[in-house]
């Protein structure tokens, strides 16, 4: 045997400092297996526009692959519904809006509803039913928040939407920084700019708010500079003020006739108001934690606003939870995100805490350079030795002795660096290896990416699971869409169509049965000494091991060999942290040796073997491959593996932790939601002096599940009715009581078939002025839903009259729910309580 010394003093120091008695806590450890659940443009046939409908069909794969936490895309209103939504126009809008519509594409189904209302995800309708079924998964869901800058100021067509102020607005965009939006009190009129002055939808901006203002003349660096639309200025208290060209007074003419909205703002209007969103945003939709997008770009005090406020202004419903996803995307060296993490810490009940990690991009590398890329495109010439060396320090935060959270997210792929070149069936068009085959506008240029088809991309994720840190899939690593020509066809629930990387969900379900990270973190070959490694076969350049203390062992390779067998293992000698193990037995979960064990000795010592990458290993199952990562532990007490898929059966056991119950806040004001005919209709604060009702929002149910509904009003002393609908009008649950602000309305139902519920709320009696409520409500999703069929679409032959125009007639949409006027050929109409005379009986 040949031994060899490793001589780098960091990971010297690492592994030390990993298993220092001072170090090894009693505590919880607390790490999630995160899914990136989008690709660049990502886009299903059999959901246009329905993207979190095509995630809601995915989630009980999701949940066998052992995921904890899926980052979906940006949920707010964008231009257009064909955008990704990284160009952030109304951050109130979650698709329930109708604004910023119109086709971009040519599969749009006939008849297809609710366009101008959709984002690319869908309806908020859609939105909000996907995270209640994640939830019923295990799942928790985590908003991509798009905070440093708002795009495509004005109405569908652009007027309106310039401010002509030349000192200041005209410098950037070209002066696009009145952004006023559509409300239940302001509904689209004509598009014209007279329209779009006069709409009052919340967080409405103007020049003064973007970078450069009369505060701060800014507009170059990090913060200030113009890099994708107006540059939100937090930083600046004195950043506000009115529109140069928006009327502060007086009523637009007709067809308009409506007043101006053009009102004062005060000091810190934009800080104030970012975080306002982001806490209304957590009520409203139940999303469980944040990525947040460009976080290099925007005010640092800001960001600890933000998250701090969504994470513990949750008074009488919902507690602070210290183990919520929240990092920043930061790209650059470790020093850099390092220094990130602490200074956005703090600013919570808990002094100096560190609630907010980052995307690792020092461990993953980009831009031709740098840990993982290195070593899987280094085509078995990078020294594996150095990996550990590229994490960055500030992966978790302690607790005091009680609780350890990884924080940081490590990763092999994201949307900003894989946008491969496809062809016309949404393959790769070119082969592995050809650098012409990638999109010029990845993360770094022209080279940031990883193939998924590169040998070494599975010894890539076993280096991010194993390390600290909540290590994460991108959707076209786990799941091959590039080689099978339905990228745009395949349904998410079938696994022939969409294919899962069985080696990459190997690992992720060994990680999650065995426990990764509930032992302590070292690296056995960095221990020089008495214990040093002892190479077997191989060299320690090719052979990096990673302990778990007390968990699991991994080897990571880089070396490739095509023998179909193990006669090519690299092999170390290293010793385990953990003496519990001594006299212990140890197989690989990889799959890779079978059921050959290996030994720990009486002194800890312990051979560890890792197939390279390359092969298939023939012996057992399809499943098996020499893929450059072995996974060491011992068999489970009581578990008896008799041939090799039982221990894939295993590792399959595990479930997500989340809670299955979700609770969703509507907010019933004005100056919310929309009362447009093509609009859901949703939002808008009780009427004056009328029994009509307004929709509260929609909730997707599980039956035999307790829904538990609350009502808030604004004001005490009135009297008011929640009741609970069907999917077909039919009344199911009803209550209403003189609330107060202390003593809101309850109502509990438990339904006895899954399906949509709707929630309306309307004064008892004509006698009560209007006022805002808040309606919040708890339930529990199906964790199987087709959201096509029958019981998960809803039903477009259904017309409610609701006489909120305040008038009898039968033709005009705004006094039919949602718009849907009757016709004698499809529909059935059923009547609130205001009933129009005559009555027409189409059914």
């Amino acid at each position: 045997m040949n031994k060899h010394k490793l001589t780098n003093p960091f990971l010297i120091l690492l592994f030390l400092l990993s298993f220092t008695p001072g170090n090894t806590f009693a505590q919880v450890k607390v790490k999630k297996v995160l899914f990136q659940s989008f690709w660049w443009d990502y886009w299903n046939n059999n959901f246009p526009y329905q993207w979190a409908n095509y995630l809601t069909e995915l989630a009980p794969r999701l949940k066998a692959a052992g995921i904890d936490a899926i980052w979906i895309p940006p949920s707010f209103k964008n231009s257009t519904p064909g955008s990704v939504g990284y160009s952030p126009f109304d951050m109130y809008d979650l698709g329930d809006k109708y604004q910023k519509g119109g086709s971009v594409r040519d599969s749009i189904p006939p008849n297809f509803p609710y366009l101008g209302t959709r984002t690319r995800s869908g309806t908020k309708d859609d939105l909000l039913r996907m995270i209640a079924v994640m939830h019923a998964n295990g799942i928790e869901v985590i908003e991509d928040m798009v905070l440093n800058h708002s795009q495509d100021a004005g109405s569908n067509t652009g007027a309106g939407g310039q401010d002509p102020n030349v000192t200041y607005s005209m410098v950037t965009d070209n002066g696009y920084k009145n952004f006023r939006f559509v409300s239940y009190k302001t509904p689209v009129v004509d598009e014209s700019s007279n329209d779009y002055w006069t709409r009052s939808g919340r967080y409405f901006k103007n020049y003064m708010n973007f970078h450069p203002n009369a505060a701060n003349n800014c507009t170059g660096g990090d913060i200030c500079a113009d890099f994708w639309g107006p540059d939100i200025d937090y930083e600046t208290p004195g950043a506000y003020g009115q529109s140069s060209n928006i009327p502060t007074s007086g009523t637009a003419p007709l067809p308009v006739n409506r007043p101006y909205f053009n009102p004062p703002q005060s000091s810190n209007y934009m800080t104030n108001s970012g975080r306002d969103n982001m806490v209304w945003f957590k009520k409203q939709t139940g999303v469980d934690g944040w990525r947040l997008d460009a976080v290099k770009h925007y005010d640092i005090n800001a960001q600890k606003s933000f998250i701090t406020s969504a994470k513990h202004n949750f008074p009488n419903w919902a507690l602070y939870d210290s183990t919520a996803i929240s990092f920043g995307e930061w790209v650059s060296s470790a020093g850099d995100l390092d220094t990130y993490v602490n200074n956005v810490a703090g600013g919570g009940p808990i002094t100096g805490e560190k609630h907010t990690g980052t995307i690792d991009f020092s461990l993953r590398g980009y831009a031709f350079a740098g840990g993982i890329y290195s070593m899987v495109l280094g085509l078995g010439g990078f020294d594996m030795t150095l990996l550990p060396g590229c994490q960055q320090n500030e992966r978790y935060y302690d607790y005091g002795g009680a609780k350890r959270v990884h924080r940081s997210v490590t990763f092999v792929n994201s949307h900003d660096t894989y946008r491969p070149q496809l062809d016309a069936s949404g393959n790769f068009l070119k082969p592995l290896g050809d650098a012409s085959g990638w999109g010029p506008n990845e993360l770094g240029g022209n080279g940031a990416h990883i193939d998924p088809r590169e040998p070494r991309v599975a010894a890539a994720y076993a280096s991010v699971f194993a390390m600290d840190g909540n290590p994460m899939f991108f959707f076209e690593d786990l799941f091959d869409i590039g080689t099978t020509g339905k990228r745009w066809t395949h349904l998410p629930s079938n696994n022939s169509d969409l294919p899962v990387r069985t080696e990459l969900l190997n690992i992720a379900q060994a990680h999650q049965k065995l426990s990764f990270k509930d032992g302590d973190y070292g690296v056995p070959t960095a221990i020089t000494g008495a214990n040093a490694p002892v190479v077997n076969k191989g060299a320690l350049v090719d052979h990096l091991v990673i302990e778990r203390k007390g968990k699991a062992i991994i080897g990571i390779s880089d070396a490739f060999n095509a023998v179909s067998d193990n006669s090519q293992d690299q092999e170390v000698w290293v010793s385990v942290g953990d003496p519990t193990w001594y006299n212990t037995d140890l197989i690989d979960y990889s799959g890779a040796h079978g059921l050959t064990t290996t030994h720990v000795f009486g002194d800890g010592r312990v051979l560890i073997k890792t197939a390279p990458v390359g092969h298939t290993i023939t012996s057992f199952t399809a499943l098996v491959y020499g893929h450059g990562y072995s996974i060491w532990a011992p068999k489970p007490n009581g578990v008896t593996f008799n041939i090799i898929n039982d221990m894939y059966a295993y590792l399959a056991t595990y479930s997500p932790a989340r809670n299955p119950v979700t609770v969703q806040e509507w907010e019933m004001a004005d100056d919310l939601g929309d009362s447009h005919c093509n609009s859901l209709g949703q939002g808008g604060r009780l009427p004056d002096n009328t029994m009509n009702e307004r929709i509260a929002g929609k909730i997707f149910v599980a039956s035999g599940t307790l829904v538990t509904c609350k009502v808030t009003p604004e004001m005490d002393g009135r009297d008011i009715t929640l009741t609970l609908y069907n999917a077909k009008g039919d009344s199911l649950a009803s209550a209403h009581a003189i609330t107060t602000t202390g003593s809101p309305l309850l109502l509990n139902y438990t339904p006895s078939a899954n399906g949509w519920l709707i929630a309306k709320v309307h004064n008892t009696s004509e006698g009560y002025a209007g006022q805002k409520c808040w309606v919040n409500i708890l339930y529990t999703a199906p964790a199987i839903v087709n959201t096509r069929d029958a019981t998960g679409s809803l039903p477009t032959n259904i017309s409610i009259w609701t006489g909120n125009n305040n008038t009898t007639d039968m033709s005009d949409c705004a006094n039919w729910e949602s718009g849907k006027i009757p016709n004698a050929a499809s529909t059935v109409i059923v009547y609130g309580h205001a009933k129009p005379f005559p009555i027409l009986n189409y059914n």
